[in-house]
């Protein structure tokens, strides 16, 4: 990596050293009725080992971004609590005029809490039951978070969505102490058109609109913390199918096939733990979906039969300032067919290992580098076919939290 990286470190660091910050947090609390503003600025910018012009835009743009949000609660009677929580994301390193890039909702949901908290329903655009367990994996200040199953927003129950109705419970109504599950409903899509992207640029969320329009989907989770040792396990499951037809159901009836019914089913699992205790974080994921995430097959992308994703992290705090992150990913496509140039089977989609370091100079200012190294075999066929991406890339990037 050239010199010009230090150049740009260095006054960058001097920089933020000298700042001093302002922390806020709640603007309103009166007469049961509590309003929380909350947020961060985050700045980053991407490198290549090689310096190369040609890395991706998936990687050269990762988009610098203001995130705030609001979370409300109300009591209505007794110990029945409303709540809700409101959540946008202002990209800020795009140009004025840029017509394709929108600031967006992250969050938005209304639910009711009762039962001294044991207990919440709430229905709006939340995160996808995976998340519970694929979660394991999300770290404060982590760069290089586009590949990873927890991320994979608006597509079916994977990360944030719409139209999810979430049911949950807290220490399995009293009688289990730390045995948490979760039900979740997602309704069906049934809009034609989305105008809130550039298809130019975008073909996979583009199939993934199609893929989702008039299903439905259902979820559900279990998540057991045992007693005071760290250690915390969660699986998680949602399956995606479509609305009921009634000529569908006229065919179970007279059992007669569906010759163009092939094995179509939309769903997948994870199962996570985690250890959590004094300076130390250690957590892995295993992943498997059926038809529901996609391949890049020259320039186009198509959904695979089977996705196999495993997620590893091991994190120590050195002291209240300093945090040292290390992580694996891997992602493999089962039963993949043959392509332009390469056998079909089991493809590496990723591999990698990512070196991250934190630096906090308060509770509001921290600054932080990942250093993602390629372990994907440049020679193999299906990466040089797809021309898929494998240098070793270096990112910066500041935070300012509020």
């Amino acid at each position: 990596m050239k010199c010009n990286i230090l150049k740009f470190l260095i006054p960058f660091l001097l920089t933020i050293s000298s700042i001093t910050t302002v922390n806020a947090s709640e603007i309103y609390n009166k007469n049961g009725q509590k309003l929380d503003l909350y947020g961060f600025l985050d700045i980053k910018k991407t490198y290549s080992n090689q310096d190369r012009e040609d890395i991706p835009k998936k990687y050269e743009n990762i988009i610098s971004n203001m995130i705030f949000g609001f979370k409300g609660n109300t009591n209505i009677f007794n110990n029945i609590y409303g709540y809700a929580q409101f959540e946008y994301s202002l990209p800020i390193n795009q140009t004025e005029i840029d017509k394709n890039v929108f600031p967006s909702i992250r969050l938005g949901f209304i639910g009711l809490n009762f039962n001294n908290g044991n207990n919440s329903i709430d229905f709006g655009r939340n995160y996808g039951i995976l998340y519970d367990s694929t979660s394991f994996i999300k770290k404060e200040s982590s760069f290089f978070i586009d590949d990873l199953m927890y991320n994979h927003n608006d597509k079916f129950m994977f990360g944030r969505t719409n139209n999810l109705l979430t049911y949950r419970n807290k220490n399995f109504f009293g009688l289990i102490k730390g045995l948490d599950f979760a039900l979740q409903y997602k309704s069906p899509f049934f809009s034609e058109n989305d105008v809130f992207y550039n298809k130019n640029i975008n073909k996979d969320h583009d199939i993934f609109i199609e893929k989702e329009k008039n299903k439905k989907g259902w979820g559900a989770s279990i998540k057991y913390k045992i007693g005071n040792s760290g250690v915390s396990i969660t699986g998680s499951y949602f399956n995606s199918s479509k609305i009921i037809d009634k000529n569908d159901e006229l065919k179970k009836i007279f059992f007669i096939k569906d010759k163009n019914n092939k094995n179509n089913d939309i769903n997948a699992f994870s199962i996570g733990a985690k250890y959590e205790k004094n300076n130390i974080y250690l957590a892995t994921v295993f992943s498997k979906t059926k038809n529901s995430l996609t391949y890049l097959d020259r320039n186009n992308y198509y959904f695979a039969n089977k996705i196999k994703n495993l997620e590893i992290i091991g994190q120590y705090k050195f002291n209240n300032n300093l945090k040292a992150t290390i992580s694996y990913v891997q992602s493999e496509g089962n039963n993949i067919p043959a392509g332009y140039h390469y056998p079909g089977g089991n493809i590496s989609f990723l591999k990698y290992v990512t070196i991250n370091t934190i630096y906090k100079f308060n509770k509001n200012l921290s600054a932080y580098f990942d250093y993602r190294i390629n372990l994907l075999n440049k020679n193999d066929r299906y990466v040089r076919s797809n021309h898929i991406f494998t240098d070793n890339l270096f990112g910066i990037g500041i935070v300012y939290n509020f």
